[in-house]
This record gives structure tokens, C-alpha cells and sequence, in this order.
């Protein structure tokens, strides 16, 4: 075979590990079998990849905060007697989708980073075409409300659209070529946002438009604190939103702006009765409860999940797993505020901004918010030798 088309273990296991923790999500509203197949492989990338890492490296804290919040969601789960279905697909998938990327990055941080972007990247573009110009009436429906797309439902798309944006401008390496696919990536989000109306999204949007200017033009690293002062505006956000309840505050944005009502189509009132049930439970939480079962404590409002997420970490394992959280994004914040060279890095914190952000309004994204912390981790960590503008593969 011709040296050029070999393919090496490690590429293939990122290969893999791509197509495993980033799901074509429509296919398991296909046929429960697809769904079954991603769990499969996301079981092989949990087990395979936790393995190889934990007996590599030394255990860091942002491994053990990160294994008490799994274990801890689990004695919850069971202490209130409720099915372990949901805690262990959330959990297979976070496990997989943290140590895949933490090998990744170890053994080949190129292919890694250039087989996401192109993966994700051509994902969100395709999605966007199918969602607004091939079949802008959605595909499927779940449970005959919300609207299935190739990606999924239209808010839960967000999240792999701000992943694809920061794949794509890290995998830049000056070719022109690199540099319209980040464009047409970033070009699927704003289209798919606008044209499908979703708030978030247009949020995320602005913020990744912001930091992708910064990175590409990189005149100047961020302030060395820019995480800490990232992890200050959430907490303000959150205490404003679900402390203080004060919607009104942000009523000009989300009324003029958003188009939308000072409830948040509802967010309000399901974040109200959220909180009154972590008042009963506040230590152990109420476990990793389905999505009907969430929604059987609502007064007639569709709603599976808290819709935000550190409150869903307070409802589904109490103050615990919420401090394992500020644990992991601490460590992460004391790791990339002593690394050197943060121009080529300036994307990772925005992104992981606008993943914040729409954490505040969505109640589904641990799993994510714990990806974008162990890989902020990662390559500040790193040898500063991880070079992404070295990438030698073509998009």
C-alpha cells in the first residue's frame, strides 16, 4: 500500500473517538439500533481511553474532581431510587468524550485537532443547509414538539456549533484554504441562528464572532486572568438569573433583540420550581432523572431538563456535584494562567465563554462544560511544542 494512504493506530483511534462522541444525533430518532451502536462506542472510548491516560499520567485534581462528580451522581441516582438508564449514557458519554480528547492531545494533537474540525466542521454545514434551505420543516419531531435536524434539536445544536467554530480556527495554519473553511463554518452558525430563530444562539454567535477576530488577528493575548474574570461574569449571570430572578435587567436584549418574552419562553417558571425541589434535597440532590420525570414536576410547561445547568447539577446530585464542577474549572484556571504563550490560545476561554453562557438558559451541557475545562487543561499543560499552525493535513 502506498505510504501516503497508511493509516496509523493512533490516527484511527482518533478517528474513531470523533465519530463516537460527536453523534449524528438524527439517527437514533432513526432507529433505536443507531443509538445503541453510539453507545457501544462510546463505551469502547470511555473504558479504552481513561484506561490508557490514568496509567500514563499521575492523577491530577481535575481527574478526581472529575471522577467524584461522576460517582457522586451516581450514589444520588440510587439513594432516590430512580432507574440508572440516564446517569449512565450522561456519564459513558462525558468520560469519552474527556479522555478521547485527552489522548488525542497526548499522542497526536494535529490529526486530533484537524479531524474534529473537519468532522464537526462539515456536520454544522451540512445541518445548516438541510435546516434552511433542503428542509426547512424539521425532519422529525421528539415526541411531536421539538424539531429534529441532523445535529439534533435546534438548541441542542448550539453547542456543537461553538465546538466546530474553535476546531476549525485552531486547525488555521495560514493556508487560504483552512481559513474559508473556518469562515463557512462560522457563516453555517449565524445562518442556522438567525434562520431558526434561536436566541442562544445568537448569543454564542456574537461572542464567537468577537474572540474569532482576536484569534485571527492576534494582536494581543488575553489578560492573564481571563478566566477567572470569565468564571466571575457567569457567577453575577447566574445570581441575576436565578438567585434574584431579575429578568427585567436584561429585558431591552431579550425583548428587542431576542424576540423574546420576560419569561424566556417559560425559563423562569421552570427555574422556580427547580429550586424549591433542591431546597428539599440540597446535599444529595434528586438523581440522574429522565426527561419525562423532570417534566412530570412542571404545571403543564415542556421542559425535560432545568434549563440551566448548574442548577441542573444542584436538582441532580445537590451542592456536591455543583463544587465538583468549580473544582475542575479552578484547576483549569490555575493551570492556564501560568502558561506562557496565550496568543495562539485565545479562542479556547471564548469559546468556552459562549458555552457558559448558553449553560445559563440550557440545562444539558455538563458533559460539555467539562470537555471545554480538561481541554483548556490539557494544552495549557502541555509542552508549549503543541504548535496548531503546524498541522501538515489538508482540510
Amino acid at each position: 500500500m502506498d505510504k501516503k494512504f497508511k493509516i496509523s493506530k493512533v490516527d484511527a483511534l482518533i478517528y474513531i473517538s470523533t465519530f463516537a462522541c460527536f453523534k449524528i444525533d438524527i439517527l437514533s430518532y432513526v432507529s433505536k439500533g443507531f443509538t445503541f451502536f453510539y453507545l457501544l462506542l462510546e463505551l469502547f472510548c470511555a473504558i479504552y481511553f481513561t484506561l490508557k491516560i490514568l496509567s500514563q499520567e499521575k492523577l491530577q485534581i481535575i481527574d478526581i474532581a472529575t471522577v467524584v462528580y461522576c460517582s457522586w451522581g451516581l450514589i444520588s441516582t440510587i439513594f432516590n431510587s430512580i432507574s440508572l438508564d440516564t446517569w449512565l449514557r450522561e456519564t459513558i458519554r462525558m468520560v469519552a468524550m474527556i479522555y478521547a480528547l485527552r489522548w488525542g492531545l497526548k499522542h497526536n494533537p494535529q490529526c486530533y485537532i484537524h479531524t474534529n474540525a473537519i468532522y464537526i466542521g462539515w456536520l454544522t454545514i451540512i445541518n445548516t443547509i438541510v435546516a434552511c434551505i433542503i428542509a426547512p420543516n424539521p425532519l422529525l419531531y421528539d415526541n411531536g414538539v421539538s424539531p429534529i435536524f441532523i445535529l439534533g434539536g435546534d438548541n441542542t445544536s448550539v453547542r456543537i456549533y461553538i465546538l466546530a467554530v474553535l476546531f476549525s480556527l485552531l486547525a488555521i495554519n495560514n493556508k487560504r484554504r483552512q481559513k474559508y473553511f473556518a469562515f463557512l463554518v462560522w457563516l453555517s452558525f449565524v445562518l442556522f441562528s438567525w434562520v431558526r430563530d434561536l436566541g442562544t444562539g445568537k448569543i454564542c454567535v456574537f461572542i464567537l464572532t468577537i474572540g474569532s477576530i482576536v484569534y485571527i488577528l492576534k494582536k494581543r493575548s488575553l489578560p492573564k486572568n481571563t478566566l477567572k474574570i470569565i468564571g466571575i461574569v457567569n457567577i453575577i449571570l447566574f445570581f441575576i438569573l436565578i438567585v434574584v430572578n431579575n429578568i427585567s435587567a436584561f429585558s431591552y436584549v431579550i425583548v428587542k433583540v431576542l424576540h423574546r418574552d420576560l419569561t424566556l419562553t417559560a425559563r423562569t417558571v421552570i427555574w422556580n420550581i427547580t429550586i424549591k425541589k433542591i431546597a428539599e434535597s440540597p446535599i444529595l440532590g434528586n438523581g440522574y432523572v429522565t426527561g419525562k420525570q423532570f417534566e412530570s414536576m412542571l404545571p403543564g410547561i415542556i421542559g425535560v431538563n432545568a434549563h440551566n445547568t448548574f442548577l441542573m447539577m444542584l436538582y441532580m446530585g445537590g451542592i456536591i456535584l455543583l463544587l465538583m464542577f468549580v473544582i475542575t474549572y479552578l484547576s483549569t484556571q490555575k493551570v492556564y494562567d501560568a502558561q506562557r504563550n496565550k496568543e495562539l490560545y485565545n479562542i479556547l476561554p471564548i469559546a468556552f465563554m459562549a458555552m457558559l453562557v448558553r449553560s445559563q438558559v440550557e440545562g444539558g451541557d455538563a458533559a460539555f462544560l467539562f470537555f471545554m475545562c480538561h481541554f483548556i487543561y490539557r494544552i495549557s499543560k502541555q509542552e508549549q511544542s503543541v504548535k496548531f499552525e503546524k498541522i501538515n493535513n489538508r482540510l
